[in-house]
């Protein structure tokens, strides 16, 4: 190093001996005691200081000098010396014992110079080069907060300028009707648009230059109901509205025409595979996209009823031919062709004037429905005039016309699957064509059927072609229960008459009712006898009698008691698997199965006194196709789920009830007006299932009173019902020994075992518990019918 005095520097302590020389004798002193010359010492010269010469002014800490240890003694070459040096080098000549410590100070020392200034924790320590890093540091931050302190500023007068705006979009809303506000948002999101922008576009939306199109799917399907209930009229004025709904124009690649042709002539199989292709096949909308969601195959039901049509004859100018005659009869007429002239039209109006020919009152509908969660509303294939004259052999007819299309259209069985069930309301014509049709063969070993119903001992194995099984509508057997028990002759249970008089003082027993004479009256007398709800809650007070004490009563009323508890133990297993959404798939089958056996015991005791031959038989055929509803689905896919509420052909009904709804304060209509609304209703039909929460059901097909109403649909039931989790044998045995069980604590007798009383003959079974002919078809007249 540079020889530099160290004089200048501050921080440099200069010793008050000099650390050069030997020790001066003083000059006045004496020879005597003076010592020798080889017994004289030098001063300590202190320790050298190790540090790299080229950083060595930079990186060495001078200042921290005023608390260290030890001090230069020089700078050139750098030597320290400690503050505790004894000034004697002793007789080595070397540093004394106190400076040659200061090696390791000065490590440690060293090794800081070496760090971050960030990694040094005392600021005093920290030499030059640590120093100008940590200024240049503070000055980064110092920038940085100032251009955070800028970006600050500018974001609050942004953030002001946005608040004001924003005041002015809630003050503008809160004083105009912004038509389609509600899809201005979603197109701020998609374009980004600023609240200045924002505003605009609600301005131009209010003046009418800005209309926001970005219709969602259920938007257009709202219009789309909108249209088929009110029209163009209530569309055109809903699109100007606040709502700002789509036009007619917008959703008219949305919509179907489902309007099926009318059978004029005859039962057309042509016809009806038209109508089944009108029916099922694909929709698609404007951008090519199929509405339908995929549907495998699975089970399907044909069913049939009839409604009203007011008594008319129309034209049909798209084939020129004549409409309203009813087709039992219509083979009278040579032409149904208008023509050039008149001449038809006379004779039409002659065969009319004599009879031969009637204007249908009435027309048949038979419908095909999916028995699935989704989509399993009724869909026309049939439609025919009809002046209920005809008998049992024209029905049979249709049926196997409408089976025949389903079979061989390319939108039928081959693309969603077979009809399974053949539905009907209890009309005594179709019963009989359902026999003729359903009851031909037996299901023998080869039968893939056979497996899952061999140990159902009891259960008529008789099916048609396709192992094809009739049903009876539960809701129509409901109600023709009611109006039995409502009867003066009532059913006859354990030798007592349950009718309405007895019903009235045992209902007035229950203690969870707040029961007034006009209430108990209209239950028993209703003004409204199709009223299924009505029905289900009069059975269901039958079941709760049950829960009357019985400790207060006296010998006969003992009796009635027994009576009426048997008869609410059948009730209730019939009612249960319908209106209790909570049962798994194996309780509903055991359920039906006791009442099924309960029933047969009561009718095999009191034969036509419990209840009519055909009541009976159509109660015994809805429980067998309830049973053979759940074989099938095994056969076809274990996985799918069987709906027992979907049985009986309240899916027509619902249909009528749109038809007429349709029409408003004129709900009779003619065969062509019938047809236009029955293609409104399946554009209906399609968005209530899409949005089921915005149909309203009809009250008087609704299985229960109150909010809970809806909850019994397909779409709302809990319990499990897929086919895989019902084994159909030990549901059958566990039912039968419930009924037999209930049957011997209620004192009946007969049969002892249903087991060995159906192994008699080969023709006893439960619809035919006497054997030989089935009490469905029995010519007496029907108690239901007379009442």
């Amino acid at each position: 190093m540079n020889g530099k005095s160290c004089r200048g520097n501050p921080n440099f302590r200069q010793s008050s001996k000099t650390p050069s020389t030997l020790r001066q004798i003083p000059p006045n002193s004496s020879s005597i005691g003076v010592p020798s010359p080889s017994t004289i010492r030098a001063a300590c010269p202190g320790c050298p200081l190790s540090w790299e010469s080229d950083t060595f002014w930079s990186t060495y800490p001078f200042h921290i000098h005023a608390y260290t240890t030890y001090s230069f003694v020089s700078l050139s070459p750098p030597t320290i010396r400690s503050a505790r040096c004894l000034q004697d080098c002793g007789t080595s000549g070397g540093p004394c014992t106190w400076c040659l410590t200061l090696p390791h100070d000065v490590e440690a020392v060293r090794d800081r110079a070496g760090l971050s200034y960030c990694q040094v924790r005392v600021e005093q320590r920290l030499h030059h080069d640590q120093l100008s890093e940590k200024i240049e540091k503070l000055k980064q931050q110092v920038n940085d907060m100032k251009l955070e302190k800028l970006n600050l500023s500018r974001s609050l007068a942004s953030a002001r300028r946005q608040i004001c705006e924003y005041k002015m979009i809630f003050q503008y809303l809160g004083t105009h009707a912004v038509p389609g506000i509600h899809r201005m948002f979603p197109n701020a999101l998609k374009f980004g648009w600023g609240t200045k922008r924002f505003f605009d576009r609600l301005q131009e939306a209010c003046s009418g230059e800005y209309v926001p199109r970005n219709y969602t799917q259920y938007e257009i399907d709202l219009a789309i109901l909108l249209y088929e209930l009110g029209g163009g009229s209530a569309v055109h004025a809903m699109n100007h509205s606040i709502f700002a709904l789509p036009s007619r124009q917008t959703i008219e690649p949305y919509r179907r025409e489902n309007r099926p042709k009318l059978c004029l002539s005859d039962v057309n199989v042509l016809t009806i595979s038209q109508n089944i292709s009108t029916m099922f096949r694909s929709h698609q909308d404007k951008d090519g996209k199929i509405r339908e969601t995929p549907i495998k195959k699975r089970a399907h039901s044909l069913m049939f009823d009839e409604t009203a049509l007011h008594p008319s004859v129309e034209y049909m100018p798209s084939t020129d031919e004549m409409a309203g005659f009813c087709l039992e009869h219509v083979s009278e007429l040579e032409t149904l062709l208008v023509g050039k002239d008149t001449r038809s039209v006379k004779a039409a109006v002659a065969a009319v004037k004599d009879g031969k020919v009637h204007i249908a009152q009435e027309v048949t509908v038979g419908a095909i429905a999916h028995l699935s969660r989704d989509n399993y509303g009724a869909k026309p294939i049939f439609v025919g005039p009809s002046c209920k004259k005809g008998d049992w052999r024209r029905m049979l007819e249709i049926l196997q016309s409408a089976l025949e299309a389903g079979n061989n259209s390319p939108d039928g069985a081959a693309k969603h699957g077979d009809i399974w069930i053949a539905s009907s309301d209890g009309d005594y014509k179709r019963r009989i064509a359902l026999f003729m049709l359903c009851m031909h063969s037996e299901i023998r070993p080869g039968n893939p059927l056979y497996s899952l119903i061999c140990d159902l001992v009891g259960l008529n194995r008789r099916v048609g072609k396709n192992n094809l099984v009739m049903d009876m509508d539960y809701r129509h057997l409901f109600k023709r229960l009611c109006t039995l028990l409502c009867s003066w002759l009532g059913m006859l249970v354990n030798g007592v008459c349950v009718n309405r008089d007895m019903l009235v003082l045992w209902f007035e027993r229950l203690v969870n009712h707040d029961w007034s004479e006009g209430s108990i009256e209209s239950l028993l007398h209703p003004k409204d006898a199709q009223n299924v709800s009505r029905a289900v809650q009069l059975l269901l007070c039958v079941v709760e009698i049950q829960t009357i004490d019985k400790d207060d009563l006296d010998p006969s009323e003992e009796a009635e008691f027994e009576a009426l508890c048997l008869l609410g133990k059948v009730f209730d297993s019939l009612l249960q698997p319908f209106i209790n959404p909570g049962l798994s798939l194996s309780e509903q089958i055991t359920s039906l199965v006791t009442f099924a056996h309960l029933a047969c015991g009561l009718f095999l005791q009191n034969s036509t006194s419990f209840m009519s031959n055909q009541l009976y038989g159509d109660l015994q055929t809805m429980v067998k196709a309830a049973i053979m509803m759940v074989a099938q689905t095994q056969d076809l896919d274990p996985l799918l789920d069987v709906l027992i509420c979907l049985l009986g052909d309240n899916p027509v009904e619902t249909l009528f009830g749109r038809t007429r709804m349709k029409g408003g304060h004129n709900p009779n209509f003619g065969p062509i007006e019938f047809l236009i609304r029955v293609g409104s209703s399946m554009n209906m039909d399609d968005v209530y299932d899409h949005h089921p929460e915005v149909e309203k059901k009809p009250r008087r097909l609704n299985l229960v009173r109150g909010r809970d109403a809806d909850h019994v649909g397909p779409k709302q039931w809990r319990g499990n019902i897929s086919a895989g989790s019902c084994n159909l044998k030990t549901c059958w045995e566990a039912g039968v020994n419930a009924a037999e069980e209930i049957l011997r604590k209620h004192s009946v007798s007969e049969p002892k075992s249903f087991a060995e009383h159906f192994r008699k003959a080969a023709d006893v079974d439960l619809l035919r518990p006497f054997g030989g002919k089935y009490p469905a078809l029995s010519a007496e007249n029907d108690r239901f019918l007379t009442n």
